[in-house]
This record gives structure tokens, C-alpha cells and sequence, in this order.
């Protein structure tokens, strides 16, 4: 099953922290979903995928995930998010991938949601949240 992570887990350090393992290079291709924007709302610091016609998120996607893998998503993602299917374009074209989406769309306003604004800002206290980074 492929996941298509568009947030923090776009971050290498965060997600093996999360997977308690780094990934191989052949299980993270760039992707995007069209038709969703990933957004800031309601003052969080973590991103929400919602729909946004003409909008595209960019992200990953993550192949060759396990159950045990999974059973770590769903703990670092929490009740505030479900998995979905959703259409995503990657390498090979049009295709479909889980995703973490909120259980509730937040009401607007959305502010615009950057990587590597939160890589300054808040990768160090979320790697401490999760145990912290995995090594090498």
C-alpha cells in the first residue's frame, strides 16, 4: 500500500523517528495530489490536507509500509486524522495512495503550510515528542 505523506513526514529525521526505521531510497518517490491543498488552520503548527479545486499538494509517497508501520502512523497522526484514498501523480502517472486526511476539515482561513518553516521552527520539539531521531 503507498501513503502519501504531504506534512512533517516529509521530513526524513521525523519519519524514521515515527517508523523506528529509516526507509530506503526506493521507497520514497515525490508525488503530488491534485485538488488538495496541505494548510495550516486553527492554529496549529502541522498541516491538514483539504480540498482546494485547481490546488496541488506536493509531497511523497511512501511505499513497501508494513502493518507495524502503519499501527506507528496511526499513533504519531492521532484521532485527529483517518486514512483515505485520495489520487495522487507520481513517477509512473495517475495512481491512488492512502492518506492521513483530518476527521474534521477545518474552517478556513488557511494559512499556507512550508517544510522548511517548520524544520526551523518545530522539527527539534517534535523530534522530542516522538523519542527523537532514529540512527543512521
Amino acid at each position: 500500500m503507498q501513503l502519501f505523506v504531504y506534512g512533517t513526514l516529509c521530513d526524513g529525521d521525523l519519519r524514521a523517528a515515527v517508523l523506528g526505521r529509516r526507509l530506503g531510497a526506493d521507497q520514497i518517490v515525490a508525488a503530488l495530489a491534485e485538488g488538495w491543498q496541505a494548510v495550516l488552520a486553527g492554529g496549529r503548527d502541522y498541516p491538514m490536507l483539504v480540498h482546494a479545486p485547481g490546488a496541488q499538494a506536493m509531497g511523497l509517497l511512501l511505499l513497501g509500509l508494513t502493518a507495524a508501520d502503519f499501527a506507528r502512523l496511526d499513533a504519531y497522526e492521532g484521532a485527529e486524522y483517518r486514512l483515505a484514498g485520495i489520487g495522487v501523480h507520481g513517477p509512473a502517472g495517475p495512481g491512488s495512495a492512502m492518506a492521513y486526511l483530518p476527521v474534521l476539515a477545518p474552517p478556513p482561513p488557511y494559512r499556507a503550510w512550508s517544510l522548511a518553516t517548520w524544520q526551523v521552527n518545530r522539527k527539534q520539539a517534535t523530534l522530542v515528542s516522538v523519542g527523537g531521531p532514529v540512527p543512521s
